[in-house]
This record gives C-alpha cells, structure tokens and sequence, in this order.
C-alpha cells in the first residue's frame, strides 16, 4: 500500500505493471517481433499499424492466419457500420412520417424494413405494411431481389427494383448500390440509397476469417515469455488486437454493467490508465534498446488501450448503455491525430456516430463519421442517409440553420 501521510484516511493501493500479451511481449521479445516481420510481410503489418486493412489483406499471403486476422477486422467493422446504417435509416423513415410527408408507395416501407433487417433490427411491423410482392422477399417465400443483377418484382401501379451495377463495380467507389422504385410505366419514381451495404460485403471478411482462424485455435491466446519460441503463423492473433489479454490484468471489471453510467465508465478507463503507466514506467526502465524503440515507435500501449475501450464501447452500446459508450470513446480517441491513421481507428468513429445518433445528436453523428468517409467508401451511403435525416430534423428547426 502507498502511505497517504494523513491518518485515517485510506492507502490507495499500489498499481504494478502487468504483462499484457503482444503489447508488453514485443517490448521485452523484440526478435519475435522482428522474425514476425520477416516471416509473414512487414509492409502488411505496417499497413495494419496504419488501420488500412484492406492493404494489409493484399500484402498477406492469401488465406494466412495475418490475412484471416485483417479480414477479419475488416468484417467487424463493416458489422459496426450496419449497426449505424440501419439505426438512421429507420430514424429517417420515422422522422419523416412523424412529420406526415412520408412518400406515398411502397418504397419507404421497404428501405426501413430492408435497414432493419440487416441491423438485427425488430422489422415485422414494417414488413406487415408491404405489398405482398415486396413482403415476400423478408417472409422467405421469393427470392431476395439482389441475387441478380435485374431482379424485378412487380405488383399492381408499381414495382421495387434493387440496382446493382455491372460486374464488378459495386466493389469500388462511389458505391452505387441502391434501391430504385419505379411506377407502372417503368419510369424511377425514387432511389434510395443502399441501406445494407456494409452487410453484404462482412460476410466475404468473417467467413474466410473463420475458415483460416480455426486451424489456429490455440494461437489466440498465446503470450510471448523468454522459455517459449512460438508458432509464427500464431502469433498474428495476438498483434495490434485486444484478444488474448484479461480484463483483470487491465484493472477492469469483465461484467457488463446494469446501469448506463457515464462517470462509472470514466472511472473504469482512469484505472486502465493507471496499470497501462505503471506498465510503460517499468518497460522504459527495463527493456533493451530495440524493445525501447518499439515502445516508443509502435506505441502498443496505447494501440492496447484504444482496442480495449473501443471493444467496451461496442458492448456498452449493444446493452443500451449510449451514456456510458460516448463516455468511453470520448477517452479513447487521441486528440492529437485527426482523422484515421495509427492512433485512431475506423471503428472509434463509427461507434462514436452510433452513440451520438442514439442520444440525438445527429449532426455530430454526421461530424465523426466523416474520417470514415474518407477511407471507407462503403460508408458513403451512410453519409448520405445521416445528411438526409439532418435536413429532415432541421426543417423544424428556427434561426440560421443551412438545414432550412
């Protein structure tokens, strides 16, 4: 215990460092690290270190356990953009019959039960105001329209077409995909943008993942010691990822809380910190001077603590604890990087946009997931579903609003 000096008052206990899987074992085990760089692909990890994933797959061999981690990676953040996609398509569809200028037709109904469905959203009530051509494609009974490339489905005065560019193209920018409703004659009546985007594409990431992760099972977690000369192809489970390391050596409690309490939360990042600077205070004094320059060059430390509070914010959000997540991911964020790149990651944005929207700040929402825009174009019908709920929430608005 550390003496207070004033009787009567409790000690507070003494924090030690703690070792913290990859992020302390590649500190004091820097040739691991190293042979790691030389066995799989350093510009990989180096791009992984940048959080662009998408060039860390190509740099990867091809169905390696560092390509099925990027992959991975990459599903889940895609998954974390669906959760945001989906919770303001259906705002945007509610808003807009709140106010009573919802469009007529069927096209409305279908995007919000299309959002819901993929969101893992409750999506029988909207499904139950379709005609019955459309509620056919969510009751399992035809087929779902995006299967083909010209899938109409036609129903009496008008038809609901999913349009989805030629070929290829639907994988690179600007991301296309949308809904076209049509009228009787064929003419577009409305296009919507793609609600479900980012769902589409997580499959192809997680499944190769999945396939490629469980050969490795006991890889996920391994911790590096000085006795011990692991697997390489393991090894990458561990890297650049929370996975692996206790909450219990992090100084935090492991179950989700029963309250949506923004200051509980705070509290819980201030103990993390605490273990994270013992942890550096006595790296800095004993590591060697290549495992010094990793600490200093890699910052895993503080890659470490973004994962963890990042995947906190995640389960808080899941539970309804909006307060607590925006708590969270507010001490996540590094201030000093704008944008996406090393110290902040695409998923810390995306999350932050969802707790945002859910606690009804929707332009701020708009705001964090701009840097997201700017390296993800899948995102891009995200942006564009959140600007127009903005607009819609701000005709009812007075003052000087360019919402107007």
């Amino acid at each position: 215990m550390i003496a207070t000096g004033c009787p009567g008052i409790p000690a507070e206990p003494e924090v030690r460092p703690a070792e913290l899987g990859w992020a302390t074992g590649i500190v004091t085990h820097p040739e691991t690290f190293s042979a790691l760089m030389d066995e799989t692909s350093r510009e990989g990890w180096i791009a992984v270190h940048a959080h662009d994933l998408d060039s860390a797959k190509s740099a990867f061999a091809e169905n390696s356990p560092a390509s099925a981690w990027a992959s991975f990676a990459r599903g889940q953040e895609r998954l974390d953009l669906q959760r945001l996609t989906s919770e303001a398509a259906l705002r945007l569809v509610r808003t807009w019959e709140e106010r009573g200028s919802l469009p007529e037709g069927p096209g409305p109904v279908f995007f919000a039960a299309y959002a819901a469905t993929c969101g893992h959203r409750p999506a029988d009530a909207w499904v139950a105001r379709l005609p019955v051509a459309e509620r056919a494609w969510f009751e399992g009974t035809a087929p779902w329209p995006w299967k083909s490339e010209a899938a109409d489905v036609a129903q009496e005065g008008a038809r609901i077409r999913y349009a989805t560019p030629p070929g290829e193209a639907w994988k690179r920018p600007p991301f296309t995909d949308r809904v076209v409703e049509t009228d009787g004659a064929g003419q577009t009546v409305r296009t919507w943008q793609d609600p479900c985007l980012p769902s589409r594409l997580a499959p192809a990431d997680t499944g190769v993942a999945h396939r490629v992760l469980n050969t490795y099972e006991d890889g996920l977690e391994l911790h590096l010691n000085p006795d011990h000369q692991p697997d390489l192809s393991k090894l990458v489970h561990t890297l650049f990822s929370a996975r692996g390391v206790s909450t219990d050596a992090l100084g935090l409690p492991d179950d989700v809380p029963a309250s949506d309490d923004p200051e509980a939360a705070r509290e819980e990042v201030r103990a993390l910190d605490a273990v994270l600077d013992a942890t550096r205070a006595h790296l800095e004094q004993s590591a060697s001077p290549d495992g010094l320059a990793l600490l200093q060059q890699i910052q895993p430390l503080s890659r470490l603590r973004q994962e963890v509070l990042v995947d906190r914010a995640r389960r808080d959000l899941r539970a309804g604890h909006v307060q607590r997540a925006y708590a969270t991911l507010l001490l996540a964020r590094d201030v000093t990087e704008r944008g996406i790149g090393p110290a902040n990651g695409p998923a810390l944005y995306v999350l932050l946009a969802e707790a945002n929207l859910r606690a009804g700040r929707t332009r701020e929402a708009l705001d964090a997931l701009q840097p997201v825009v700017d390296v993800i174009p899948e995102s891009t019908a995200t942006r564009e579903i959140l600007s127009d709920l903005v607009v819609l929430e701000g005709m009812d608005r007075t003052g000087d609003s360019k919402e107007h």
